[in-house]
């Protein structure tokens, strides 16, 4: 599925591309967002509330954000995030939980969001590394060292 979306203030290093095309990748929970003007300025995104299901549970909007997307009492955002793919290794990609990208598919603007909170960092693995997964399992089943 592909739809247009206008950035009115661009995204931020890019904020001469204002039009960018979404191609989100059915049944997955990838997307392509890519700028019209140069297809060679193009991001891959994810919907990273699968990987991070306590990430971001509600969206606070300035005045602003909600001015620019034209958010309606109606309208439901979809938050997506950048991701740094290692095409060499896949489990070494991160994502950006810094700064969503927020777009109301309603009007087909969308904004990137700078959050300043320390708790979303701007390189997230989006896979746990073999150390955290067994890290994780120790700490589940109860090990002692």
């Amino acid at each position: 599925m592909e739809s247009a979306i206008f950035f009115p203030e661009g995204i931020p290093g890019f904020e001469e591309l204002k039009e960018f095309s979404l191609n989100i990748e059915e049944d997955t929970f990838l997307a392509r967002l890519e700028a019209t003007a140069n297809r060679e300025i193009a991001f891959f995104l994810v919907r990273s509330q699968l990987f991070f299901p306590d990430y971001l549970p509600k969206v606070d909007l300035s005045p602003r954000e909600t001015e620019i997307l034209e958010i309606g009492t109606s309208d439901q955002v979809d938050v997506w995030n950048i991701i740094t793919v290692h095409a060499n290794d896949l489990v070494q990609s991160t994502v950006n939980l810094r700064a969503p990208l927020i777009l109301n598919p309603r009007t087909g603007k969308g904004v990137q969001l700078i959050l300043n909170e320390e708790i979303h960092s701007s390189r997230q693995p989006l896979f746990p590394t073999q150390q955290d997964s067994i890290a994780t399992k120790n700490d589940e089943e109860g090990a002692v060292d």
